[in-house]
């Protein structure tokens, strides 16, 4: 049974009227003290402060803590097969072995001197001399290919404008949506940080059309979502 609490005093608290009358209710009685409340709540501040933050695993924007002339001593580039190979050998990384793993987000990075590089980013700082200000896109959405023909420097609204389709999505089409309650395609679009709702249609087809269109409009690429 639920009970409704009321305060008591500076002593703690104690049930108010049960939701449900009941005769046991009445005689129970909640009196944490003032003390006990403060100090609890000062051990969950003191924890959340105590607490060690997460260590950054991906050095991306930003980041220059390597100069294109020390990458170029260490590590080959292919640019047409985006590859990079070992220079020197490196505890099990002998030379002439391929260069990185593949990170959870899918793109490839290499470790060195303790730090993580985005493989993409190293291939720009190799090819170009610097590393990109904004973002690197891959514009065939293949996160493995480096090909420096398949990197281009972007903003973020860009890059997002160059997306796979998520996997959650049923309609064969970014954007697309079943509505349960109109029985009807729903069809969204990405603008400005928003999502612009762009109707409601009787058939998939229909919405994927209106979808397309908008795309072509707001500059999505035309593999955007495939």
């Amino acid at each position: 049974m639920i009970l409704k609490l009321r305060m008591v005093g500076t002593e703690g608290f104690e049930p108010s009227t049960p939701c449900t009358p009941c005769k046991c209710a009445t005689s129970l009685r909640y009196a944490p003290t003032i003390d006990f409340i403060r100090f609890f709540i000062f051990q969950q501040v003191k924890n959340r402060h105590l607490r060690k933050p997460v260590r950054k695993q991906i050095y991306t924007k930003g980041e220059h803590m390597i100069t294109q002339k020390e990458l170029k001593s260490i590590l080959h580039y292919d640019p047409d097969t985006g590859v990079f190979k070992w220079l020197i050998s490196r505890g099990r990384s002998k030379t002439g072995s391929v260069a990185g793993n593949a990170h959870h987000s899918g793109y490839l990075s290499i470790m060195y001197k303790g730090k993580a590089y985005q493989s993409h980013r190293l291939a720009w700082l190799y090819q170009y001399g610097e590393m990109p200000n904004g973002e690197v896109d891959h514009i065939n959405q293949d996160k493995s290919d480096n090909s420096i023909v398949n990197l281009r420097e972007v903003d973020r609204t860009t890059n997002s404008r160059n997306m796979p389709k998520i996997s959650t999505n049923q309609s064969g089409c970014a954007g697309v949506s079943w509505s349960s309650s109109k029985k009807k395609w729903r069809a969204t679009i990405g603008i400005g940080g928003k999502q612009l709702h762009l109707g409601y249609y009787g058939s998939k087809e229909a919405a994927i059309k209106v979808r397309k269109h908008e795309e072509v409009f707001h500059g999505y690429t035309p593999i955007h979502g495939s």
